[in-house]
């Protein structure tokens, strides 16, 4: 129970600190981007390392839907990338190293998946291969 607390209230504080500029001017951890015109409306999300995306982001459509899911490493693209219509249907699955297409992309079928929670599943199947 103590380390359930424990991870609550660091997940909290790590996600209520976002969008930091440090002293050089460089992005620093998790951070929040909108769509112009607008404050409501996240577009995309995730973390940087100075000032370069790092892990997972994950980028959206205007309606709130997940538009894309794609990891970094050290500001490149590198693992799994995944595309979605505004609808929520995965269109398109693609494998990265350091920025090069490694072993092309599949198109796949038409799968609805809404607000994250089946593409929850889909992730950890895909971050588990």
């Amino acid at each position: 129970m103590k380390n359930f607390i424990f991870f609550f209230l660091l997940s909290l504080f790590i996600f209520s600190q976002k969008n930091i500029i440090d002293d050089n001017d460089l992005k620093q951890g998790y951070w929040e981007l909108y769509f112009p015109r607008t404050d409501e409306v996240i577009s995309e999300k995730g973390f940087f390392i100075d000032d370069k995306e790092d892990g997972m982001w994950v980028r959206f459509h205007n309606n709130g839907n997940i538009r894309e899911i794609v990891n970094f490493k050290d500001g490149l693209i590198y693992g799994t990338r995944i595309l979605l219509d505004k609808k929520g249907k995965l269109t398109l699955q693609e494998n990265y190293k350091l920025n090069n297409l490694h072993g092309g992309g599949i198109a796949l079928p038409s799968e609805v998946f809404t607000k994250g929670i089946q593409i929850a599943n889909l992730i950890t199947n895909v971050l588990e291969c």
